[in-house]
């Protein structure tokens, strides 16, 4: 969404009539994507579009009218002592709301008469004002609460966000409303360590008044020391200041400043002494912690391995006699044949959970690196084996062109009755009879960016046919409804497609969690193609399986396999993680679920049994493995958020620099922990250079092709749970001898059924 120029210019100026500094940040454009123009924007809608960033925030109204004079852009204001004293408390979304409300409960008070805002995201900003000085800090007690203080800034009405709606204010900032925030709100905000004993409390209780920050002391605010404590303490603040960052002219300025205010004065040029021998030792510590963080080794990109266990039965024997003839990802080509068994079912198998039944429909989406990733190839394989099962269902029952709920309801829509000119009844639209569907979109990308426009029924409508509810839209233009659905998915999207709608995570998270998100790469290299290849006998078997299955409506568990089952349920209940991937993988139990019951079923069987259990299990893990190389570096780590916006501001910077970028304090273990993170979920990239000594190592957002041979090493498809055929290392070799080039011209083919 694009807010005419207009309309942004006059509210800047506004806001800064009330002494707020602002600044132009970049918005977002009517696709969707940020108007900084970078492709693979890490944060849209939500950075500086200044050279000089948020230091260029200014009450002037004349450079005010010459930042904002161009479309596309945002408002954001500098906070702290650039604003007069205004700050903001971050609630990112109903999490952050959630755990400010329990803390206003625990504390038994309440806000009062605040500005607040309501960002795109559905979180709130709070503003306050007065009290002492503010800085930034994130994930107050872990909790998804930021404070935005000085050295910060806060995006504002009538901005656009990523989600295509505006921040709005529900209770406007004006001077009226100025409040210092609460002692309470301001104990847990500084509270994340209680002072060790003996020392002063980092702020005090006037009494009955309002809570007063203990001022710490500064180099530049210190009053002044008497004989002999002179040297020490000036060494303390001087030290400390050089470790801040505070550049050595203001350092040498605000020494000379102390010692002139100590009583007797102290010797500048002993004050000057301090600080070159300081600075000097501080350099030296520099350059010792860089080299220890340039020598640390980057750990190797780990992929997830799928158990020989998930090839059980016909489908896994299928897979196996078409994965030496097809450069697909063994796992791709077998979550695919799984969702297209459980698809041509139909409704007639199910599992009833307290009276709620589960269908064999399973989502899934094939995720490579690149377009080299071959997510989609195999596909004719699996059609040719289907087209033995079901002739009807491959002809007729797998659609592409998913981007509306009311299209989706459409294609599986019930008969619509009526009545003619003379009032009897007849049939105006005879409806779908067959209401399994497989959504085959080999750009799951488009879909996803549909989810994100509010007025979009697409995600509910997903959501309500995975559960296998009615289907219906309360939309006046559209009265259709799909009853019993069987509505199954197969979607393909690259890594760098998928980076791209993280930023509206809250759009499709919901839906997100009903997918089976499973990475694919190249698992050969087949210049000629695959041979011939006959399907004819293992489809006879899965024909006679799904004839069986067809029959079958409700589906228990043996004694064995109930037994097995309580110990992995309990295993996948208990398991903690946090950020996307939790969210993501939150219906572990139900995938689990509807995977068994279709390894049972094309075994033949209305039982599961414990291999069965085990089967799905092993689907299921390495899903999960999947979504956590993919969503793991998006689980709002501030060390990788601050890491990646390094990267993404200076393309090619050296691991060293970002060391220097962190303040020089970040230990070099996490460093290069969050590197693997930032690498191995697509979102970075490093390149190493020959320099003579030891290489140099730059990073770049996002993903390349090569980074990708790295990341997938060309090896030979997961057979027989990771053993290698001759034809697969023959492959490779030939791969590695062939020009690098040839990845260019490459087309991924899609899962055209």
């Amino acid at each position: 969404m694009i807010i005419e120029k207009n309309d942004i210019l006059k509210a800047a100026l506004r806001y800064a009539e009330q002494g707020l500094a602002v600044f132009p940040v970049n918005g977002i454009d009517a696709e969707g994507y940020c108007t900084c123009g970078k492709a693979e924007c890490q944060n849209p809608g939500k950075h500086p579009a200044t050279p000089t960033g948020f230091k260029a925030a200014s009450t002037d109204p004349a450079k005010i009218k010459k930042a904002f004079d161009r479309p596309g852009l945002g408002i954001g204001v500098a906070t702290g002592a650039a604003s007069g004293g205004w700050w903001c408390v971050d609630l990112d979304g109903p999490e952050g709301i959630a755990a400010f409300e329990r803390w206003a409960r625990e504390a038994g008070a309440e806000l009062g008469e605040i500005p607040v805002g309501r960002t795109g995201g559905g979180g709130r900003h709070l503003w306050f004002c007065g009290g002492e000085e503010i800085r930034n800090s994130t994930k107050i007690e872990g909790e998804s609460i930021d404070v935005r203080g000085t050295g910060g800034y806060v995006i504002v009405p009538p901005s656009s966000h990523a989600s295509g709606r505006r921040y709005e204010w529900e209770r406007p900032l004006e001077t009226g409303l100025a409040a210092p925030a609460p002692g309470w709100l301001l104990d847990r905000i500084a509270g994340r360590g209680r002072p060790k004993e003996g020392e002063p409390p980092l702020f005090v209780r006037s009494q009955p008044g309002p809570v007063l920050f203990k001022v710490p002391d500064t180099l530049a605010s210190h009053p002044g020391e008497g004989e002999g404590s002179r040297h020490s303490t000036a060494a303390r603040l001087i030290g400390s200041a050089l470790a801040s960052g505070t550049p050595r002219e203001r350092v040498e300025v605000d020494a000379i400043g102390f010692a002139r205010r100590c009583s007797p004065p102290m010797a500048e040029v002993e004050a000057l002494r301090l600080v070159a021998d300081l600075a000097g030792r501080q350099v030296a510590q520099v350059e010792r912690l860089a080299e220890e963080v340039e020598a640390l080794p980057l750990p190797e990109s780990k992929w997830p391995r799928l158990a020989p266990e998930a090839f059980h039965g016909i489908i896994g024997e299928i897979v196996r006699m078409i994965e030496p003839h097809s450069e697909a990802d063994p796992a791709a080509l077998l979550v695919q044949a799984i969702t297209c068994f459980g698809s041509a079912l139909g409704r007639g198998p199910h599992f009833t959970i307290e009276g709620t039944p589960h269908f064999t429909n399973l989502f899934v989406t094939i995720v490579g690196a690149t377009s080299g990733g071959r997510k989609g190839t195999g596909g004719g394989r699996i059609k040719e084996a289907f087209s033995f099962v079901d002739l009807n269902w491959v002809a007729e029952r797998i659609q592409a062109g998913l981007i509306s709920g009311e299209g989706l309801i459409h294609a599986i829509r019930d008969p619509v009755l009526g009545v003619d000119k003379k009032g009897l009844p007849i049939v105006v639209d005879e409806g779908i009879q067959d209401k399994r569907l497989l959504l085959l979109e080999s750009e799951f990308g488009g879909p996803l960016r549909a989810m994100k426009r509010e007025e979009c029924t697409l995600g509910p409508t997903l959501r309500q046919a995975w559960d296998g509810g009615t289907l219906r839209t309360l939309s006046k233009n559209s009265k259709t409804v799909a009853s019993a659905p069987h509505v199954s998915l197969i979607g393909h999207i690259t890594r760098e497609e998928l980076a791209k709608t993280l930023a509206h995570v809250e759009i499709f998270s919901g839906t997100g969690n009903r997918i089976l998100w499973c990475l694919s790469r190249r698992s050969k290299l087949l210049p000629a193609g695959g041979g011939d290849l006959d399907l004819s006998r293992p489809a006879a078997r899965l024909k006679e399986a799904f004839d069986k299955a067809a029959k079958v409506g409700r589906m228990t568990r043996s004694g064995l396999a109930e037994e097995r089952w309580r110990e992995i349920y309990h295993d996948l209940a208990s398991r903690t993680s946090s950020g996307l991937f939790a969210a993501i993988t939150s219906r572990a139990e139900a995938q689990v679920l509807r995977l068994s019951m279709i390894y049972a079923l094309a075994d033949g069987s209305a039982i599961i049994e414990p291999e069965h259990l085990e089967a799905a299990l092993a689907v299921w893990e390495y899903c999960s493995a999947s979504a956590a190389t993919i969503f793991g570096s998006s689980t709002g780590s501030s060390l990788d958020d601050r890491i990646l916006e390094a990267i993404t501001s200076s393309p090619g910077i050296s691991r060293r620099d970002l060391h220097k970028r962190l303040g020089n304090h970040c230990p070099g273990k996490e460093l290069v922990a969050a590197l693997a993170r930032l690498r191995d979920g697509g979102r970075a990239h490093e390149k190493r250079e020959s320099t003579g000594g030891r290489p140099s190592e730059c990073w770049w957002p996002g993903v390349t092709r090569a980074n990708e041979q790295s990341l997938a090493g060309s090896t030979p498809g997961n057979r027989e749970g990771g053993e290698q055929s001759e034809q697969s290392e023959q492959s490779t070799r030939e791969g590695r001898e062939a020009d690098l080039c040839s990845f260019a011209r490459t087309q991924t083919e899609t899962f055209r059924l």
